[in-house]
């Protein structure tokens, strides 16, 4: 049994309109009650949950998403 989930905070920066689109579209799909796989930088692929997100438009058509992808432990 796995007590301790990982959490990371991903910044997607200088994203088009179209990715801040699909990557915020993905997101809010799931609202944290439908997990996902993503394998992290040198790690293992898991299941991860994200109820957390900011987007920043930086300037016209660049826009920087900020979002905290936590480990969940499915039976």
């Amino acid at each position: 049994l796995n007590t301790q989930p990982s959490e990371w905070r991903l910044t997607f920066a200088n994203r088009t309109n179209t990715e801040r689109d699909n990557i915020t579209g993905f997101l809010e799909a799931r609202g944290a009650t439908e997990s996902f796989d993503w394998t992290p930088p040198y790690g293992s692929a898991a299941k991860w949950d994200c109820d957390e997100w900011q987007t920043t438009m930086v300037a016209a058509n660049i826009n920087t998403i900020q979002a905290t992808f936590r480990q969940v432990f499915e039976p």
